[in-house]
């Protein structure tokens, strides 16, 4: 600044300066407007509370300020605001302790963010106003921007220039905040469904809805046709899914008969292959999403000898595995999700993320307070469904979350 106002008055230019957040800034002098050739503007719509005010207030050489006072629009303010201003500038020694605390929860939310971006890539930048901006990847841009939302904490991503940043404004009451990114970055739980999350069920499941439709009604439905019935909502348990496509062409089928029909493909039945067989991870056979320090759980729609099975296929080993047989209602129903918070006593405070890929999931997690992340396996479409649905971020792939927790 020193040199800026050195080079300015050699040059015979003016300088305006922008001192909106200076009662943040804590700084030991600020009284550039005594310079030559300076002129600061200040508000009272940042520190004062009066932004809906629309009053502001020019410091300087008083020449310089006659000549832009020439410039204004004859009352440009009203008599009202004029008085609420002179009100609050009565008041500013009262002020300071306000900026003080404001200052010291900036440093608290900085510091803490800035330890988490050691490790996930967020760089926090010098602040000295009531805010704190930080660049991030477009993930955890999303991410943090859907949960402070849902937390009723307001915060910009629309910053001009700046696609990868979040700007957060400092409350005096910072402790919701901080509930809000430990809950983020520091969550006690996950728990994740498994069908198209932890393994690839397009040659298994889905080609068994697509065996048990042609069975009954000899017409052979499209894989995506699948995807977009499931993606209606109400059919994450695909034995209703698959009655309820045989009755869209026509054919009315009971929920077992159509359940020992679809079984008799996925499983085998009369010395042909089982379509379980096909299944393949998504997963990383490395990955440390499961006994990472967190609590971990898998929580499906898979009746239970199915979720063990697919469990043993993925070489994990979970707290806690929630089948269909064990609970009265499955998703998108909370019940089996709250149940694991229960064992777990989560409370409203703590943080705990729940993956899936379909609208059932979202809804699901959403019902019981989680963290939502979508698995849409790089469909576009997808991505927007299980936005729609409530999703706080959607990946590509699982593996993605381990990235963004390294």
């Amino acid at each position: 600044m020193e040199s800026l106002l050195v080079a300015a008055d050699q040059a015979g230019a003016k300088v305006f300066l922008d001192e909106a957040y200076i009662e943040f800034a804590e700084l030991d002098e600020s009284d550039w407007f005594n310079r030559p050739g300076v002129v600061c503007l200040r508000t009272f719509s940042k520190a004062f509370g009066l932004a809906g005010a629309r009053v502001g207030y020019l410091l300087g050489d008083a020449a310089w300020l006659n000549v832009i006072r020439g410039m204004t629009m004859p009352f440009n303010v009203s008599t009202a605001n004029l008085q609420l201003a002179a009100q609050a500038w009565a008041c500013r020694d009262q002020l300071a302790a306000y900026c003080r605390t404001i200052a010291q929860n900036r440093e608290r939310v900085a510091d803490y963010l800035s330890a988490q971006g050691m490790a996930r890539g967020i760089t926090v930048n010098p602040s000295k106003g009531n805010f704190v901006l930080i660049r991030v990847s477009a993930e955890w841009k999303q991410l943090i921007a859907s949960v402070m939302k849902k937390q009723g904490i307001q915060i910009k991503t629309a910053l001009g220039g700046l696609p990868y940043c979040l700007r957060i404004t400092i409350p005096y009451d910072v402790k919701p905040v901080m509930a809000a990114l430990k809950a983020i970055f520091e969550p006690v739980a996950m728990a994740f469904d498994m069908d198209g999350v932890l393994i690839d069920t397009s040659l298994s499941y889905d080609l068994a809805i697509v065996d048990t439709v042609k069975s009954f009604t000899g017409q052979t439905v499209s894989i995506e046709a699948i995807v977009e019935k499931r993606s209606q909502g109400g059919f994450n348990n695909d034995w209703v899914l698959a009655q309820a496509m045989i009755a869209d062409l026509g054919q009315s089928e009971t929920l077992q008969t159509v359940t020992d029909v679809f079984q008799g493909f996925y499983l085998g039945a009369d010395g042909q292959r089982g379509r379980f067989n096909d299944e393949v991870n998504l997963l990383r056979d490395d990955s440390t999403l499961f006994g990472a320090g967190k609590k971990c759980a898998v929580v499906t729609g898979r009746p239970k000898f199915e979720a063990k099975q697919g469990v043993k296929q993925l070489g994990v080993v979970p707290d806690h595995v929630v089948s269909l047989d064990d609970v009265k209602n499955g998703k998108p129903d909370p019940e089996g999700i709250l149940w694991l918070q229960q064992q777990w006593q989560i409370n409203a405070e703590q943080g705990m993320y729940f993956t899936g890929d379909n609208v059932d999931d979202m809804q699901a997690g959403n019902a019981a307070g989680c963290i939502c992340v979508g698995i849409a396996g790089g469909s576009a479409s997808q991505k927007d469904v299980l936005y729609q649905a409530g999703a706080d971020v959607v990946l590509d792939n699982i593996n993605q979350l381990e990235e963004l927790f390294q």
